[in-house]
């Protein structure tokens, strides 16, 4: 049975989100198999709140990262980046029950996980789009590069 015959399926059976709207949000476009369908959704929503805790990463730990993350960095108040700090942590408590579905590995589990990280799926692109909004809004601040750089060996 084809890939989203297989997720129609079971979206019936777990009372999941019908494929086409997840497509609009997540990359499924690596999702061809039919064997373990769920598992891939899962791991493609992973993928996706990974690159948010990558950006987020940079924002609360500048000095690990690019010169990019250290411009913008000064361009957020310590009550941004606490704001940032708890929106991360509510990606990396999806993150990690994303990870132990992955370590139980049974649909089940999938669909619960994909369902739960599903129902918050428009909160939590909203805050990280406001987030992406002020790291490209710095782009058009002046700040001096010895302002943001410091010493560098």
């Amino acid at each position: 049975m084809p890939f989203d015959k297989e997720y129609a399926a079971l979206a019936a059976k777990f009372k999941l989100p019908a494929l086409d709207v997840i497509e609009k949000e997540i990359d499924l476009s690596n999702c061809e198999s039919e064997r373990f369908v769920l598992r891939q959704v899962r791991q493609a929503m992973r993928e996706r709140i990974g690159v948010w805790l990558d950006l987020l990463d940079e924002v609360l730990s500048p000095e690990q990262g690019t010169s990019s993350a250290l411009f913008e960095s000064h361009f957020f108040t310590d009550a941004e980046r606490n704001n940032v700090f708890a929106f991360y942590k509510r990606l990396m408590q999806n993150d990690r029950a994303l990870l132990e579905a992955l370590v139980l590995a049974d649909e089940k589990s999938d669909a619960e996980v994909i369902r739960q990280v599903w129902q918050q799926w428009p909160e939590l692109k909203k805050e990280v789009l406001v987030i992406i909004l002020k790291l490209k809004e710095c782009w058009s601040k002046d700040l001096k590069r010895e302002d943001y750089v410091g010493y560098l060996g």
